[in-house]
């Protein structure tokens, strides 16, 4: 009995169990009747269907709990009454089928349910079963997308692999990158991809792909896009970053180079409807890596074969520079050699004084080559520099015309020299090398240029403000022109000295090179403007300080000259045009005409002339019967006559003041020349000269100078330049002598002139010792070396010389630190 209990007890505790589980079972479970009432239900299909549906019949539950159609496409109450026609209509069965359900709150949700019919013996009982699906679904989901995931980073690996494998052979370069783009386009369904250098003038290649379509940006309009709306942080670096402008999206990721933002990876959809994901972004990111270190290693291989290309072409030309030297050099030693032994062979004073002037001709050439070698090498170190002092611009100018005025005269060219009157009398600055420039200019003018050519030199004022004026220099000529393909090596070190130019014409060809440099220093510049068969214009601007102007600079205020009345007759274009220019600066009429007839038509229908300008070689009527015919035509109107010729005036000038002349001027002509001819017309003193250095007989007499140098030769020179000045010179060979010398007699010398290089004891030790004498501490030091670099002239201030001037030594630079240094220690009167 106590065992049935136990069991019977036993057995209840089991249903309550099974009654448990079955209740909170995460299925959703009913239980209806043979009826068709749900009976019961667990907890799971409580929280979905409501406590509610207890009791309710399953046509209604279905009805209420059904979406109107299921995904067979029929109706959920037609197919329901199938289901519970076939459910009622038999004994015993098990049924499955999916259902689209809704919950309580109208979430639909996909089921697969379970019915199974059981039968009792107080009636059939039905038990419903159902599988939530959306669970699984999103299961499954969740798995396709992560093979998906898998799928698409195995597919971007690849593409970074092989990216990066391209990069890595042994030609990369623009076909390689091209590769590239073209991968990544694709792969991202872009419409174009590119690379483009930002701000970096010689990175000039851009890498560009697209899909034919079409709508692909340009590499201007990209690169001028990506400008404006990428800007790198201050460190260089930059975030990848998508940008919209209209329908197009772009991704711009950074190209780093060299630790800065060299450029940016460029891909772009247009046409909208689609975005860019995070993994486009990334793999993006990527690929502007990999480029950057294909970049790189392209500029780096371009840069080695541009510098060993530049490498080749220089050595070449120095190679050339170095032969066409040699030829250059050894041409005038060997008129030096070969004269001095004409000269010394010959018996004939008039052979012997021909020798020496090719003597000096040669010379003078030899130490053109060697001075232009010597600048060219001042610039390869970088060593040129330049000198401050004041000078007057008229008068530099004028000196270099002197230079080129023979050749000029020997192949009788026209010249003309244009002087702008607002130009500052006085500027600061370093008149020789300019002097150098304007040269150089010259010479090749009237070198290129054939006989009977024309040469012009115009100096104008570009602006003069804050104490600077900026002078501008044209030297223009009718000569043989260059070649446009020529031009751009024009001003490049060892170019010229190759061509065969420089072979027909002489000269080194170095001489713009160096010119372009002096001004370069000057803050300007030199271009050129040339057509060949028809001349070439050189045009030179520079600033200058400008300087504090003498007293008696300008034109004479005496002479109203605004109000004169000029004519010119000349059948040179370039000189009627250089009178032009002149009088229009100064404010006065000037009529011009080309032949004496014109001349004589002018004057009889004009009011009277105070200046009449006459070229003597005019077509018809020459320029001394012009003056003939003046007289008797129309004497009241002409005024002052000057005379121009190209040739000697002596011959003619008796017969040119019987006819009227009042005055002469030589061509080449310049301003100043013109206008002091007409204020000795007129009675004024016009434009006063300055005094040059020329060496003037007995200047330096009472005067003792200490010559300390080594050469014999020197020494002879410097005495013998000095012959005529009445200056004493004792002369030391060492810096050890010289010194002896002042310890003998410490107040004898008024100046010293000191060679740097010496044996025994060089200038610069001597000079120190000197110095360390109370009683030298003031007596003028000048060094005297053939290194005129800046920082050997800065050695020998620092062990304290005065001044400097280089070899080979210039009179006119002897006379003019002599001057400069003129203090007398013993009272005598200076000259």
């Amino acid at each position: 009995m106590e065992g049935a209990v136990e069991t019977a007890r036993a057995g209840d505790v089991l249903r309550e169990r099974m009654a448990d589980m079955l209740k909170s079972c995460p299925i959703c479970c009913l239980m209806f009747d043979a009826a068709g009432r749900i009976l019961a239900i667990n907890d799971e299909a409580a929280e979905i269907f409501g406590e509610s549906v207890v009791n309710t019949h399953m046509v209604d539950f279905v009805s209420a709990h059904s979406t109107e159609y299921q995904p067979d496409g029929r109706e959920s109450d037609e197919k329901a009454a199938l289901i519970f026609e076939k459910i009622f209509g038999s004994d015993s069965f098990d049924l499955s089928f999916e259902w689209l359900h809704t919950g309580r709150f109208g979430v639909i949700m996909p089921m697969e349910v379970h019915i199974k019919k059981a039968r009792y013996s107080d009636g059939d009982v039905c038990f419903a079963y159902y599988y939530n699906l959306h669970n699984v679904e999103t299961m499954r989901e969740d798995v396709r997308r992560m093979n998906d995931m898998l799928g698409a980073r195995l597919l971007r690996e690849e593409l970074i692999t092989g990216i990066t494998k391209a990069f890595l052979a042994e030609n990369v370069g623009t076909e390689a990158i091209g590769g590239a783009l073209e991968r990544l386009g694709t792969f991202l369904q872009a419409q174009d991809a590119a690379v483009i250098p930002l701000g970096n003038e010689e990175d000039t290649e851009e890498y560009l792909w697209n899909d034919g379509s079409g709508r692909a940006r340009g590499a201007r309009g990209l690169r001028g896009l990506i400008g404006e709306n990428y800007v790198a942080t201050r460190d260089g670096r930059d975030d990848t970053r998508v940008y919209r402008r209209g329908d197009s999206s772009f991704i711009w990721s950074p190209v780093h180079f060299e630790g800065r933002l060299w450029g940016v990876l460029s891909v772009a959809r247009h046409g909208g409807g689609r975005e860019w994901s995070e993994d486009d972004i990334r793999l993006t990111a990527q690929v502007a890596d990999a480029v950057a270190g294909a970049v790189e290693r392209e500029l780096y291989s371009r840069q080695r074969m541009q510098a060993l290309k530049q490498a080749i072409e220089a050595s070449h030309a120095k190679s050339n520079f170095l032969s066409n030297m040699s030829h250059e050099m050894r041409t005038p030693i060997n008129a030096i050699i070969g004269m001095a032994s004409i000269g010394k062979a010959s018996d004939s004073a008039e052979r012997k004084d021909y020798a020496l002037a090719k003597i000096e001709e040669a010379s003078a050439h030899l130490l053109g080559v060697i001075n232009d070698v010597l600048d060219i090498a001042k610039i390869e170190a970088n060593k040129l520099e330049l000198t401050a002092e004041s000078f007057s611009l008229r008068q530099t100018l004028k000196k270099c015309i002197d230079v080129v005025s023979f050749r000029l005269n020997e192949k009788r060219q026209e010249f003309c020299f244009n002087y702008d009157v607002r130009l500052p009398a006085v500027l600061v600055g370093d008149s020789q090398r300019l002097a150098q420039v304007v040269i150089n200019l010259l010479s090749n003018a009237v070198k290129f240029t054939p006989e009977e050519g024309a040469v012009c030199m115009n100096a104008m004022l570009g602006d003069e403000s804050g104490g600077m004026a900026t002078v501008i220099l044209e030297v223009t000529d009718s000569g043989v022109g260059i070649q446009p393909d020529r031009l751009p090596l024009l001003f490049k070190a060892f170019e010229q000295a190759d061509s065969g130019i420089s072979r027909k014409y002489g000269g080194t060809g170095l001489g713009l090179t160096i010119s372009k440099r002096i001004i370069d220093l000057m803050d300007g510049d030199i271009a050129v403007e040339s057509e060949p068969g028809k001349g070439s214009k050189f045009i030179v601007t520079f600033k200058a300080a400008v300087g504090d102007a003498p007293d008696d600079a300008g034109l004479d205020p005496s002479v109203d000259w605004e109000k004169l009345r000029i004519m010119v007759t000349d059948d040179s274009p370039t000189i009627l045009r250089f009178f032009s220019v002149l009088f229009s600066h100064i404010g006065c009429v000037c009529d011009t005409v080309s032949d004496g007839e014109s001349a004589l038509e002018l004057m009889k229908r004009s009011e009277p002339y105070d200046f009449c300008f006459i070229d003597r070689l005019l077509p018809g009527i020459d320029g001394i019967e012009l003056l003939r015919q003046i007289n008797e035509r129309c004497p009241e109107k002409r005024g002052f006559a000057v005379l121009i010729s190209a040739t000697n005036l002596q011959q003619f000038r008796e017969e040119a003041l019987n006819a009227g002349a009042s005055g002469f001027l030589q061509k080449p002509i310049y301003s100043s020349d013109v206008i002091s001819c007409m204020c000795e017309c007129i009675g004024v003193d016009g434009i006063k000269r300055h005094g040059g250095q020329q060496l003037v007989p007995g200047e330096f007499c009472g005067r003792r100078i200490l010559l300390a140098e080594d050469i014999e030769i020197n020494r002879e020179i410097l005495c013998s330049l000095l012959e005529s000045s009445g200056a004493e010179i004792d002369c030391a060979a060492n810096g050890i002598e010289a010194l002896s010398m002042l310890e003998r007699n410490p107040d004898k010398y008024d100046l010293v002139f000191m060679d740097v290089q010496m044996p025994e004891m060089d200038g610069l030790e001597t000079t120190r010792r000197i110095r360390r004498n109370p009683r030298h501490s003031d007596l003028p030091i000048v060094a005297m070396t053939a290194n005129v670099f800046k920082d050997d002239v800065d050695r020998c201030i620092q062990a304290g010389m005065d001044d400097h001037t280089g070899k080979p030594l210039n009179i006119d630079d002897v006379v003019r630190l002599i001057r400069a240094h003129n203090k007398n220690r013993r009272g005598y009167a200076q000259g």
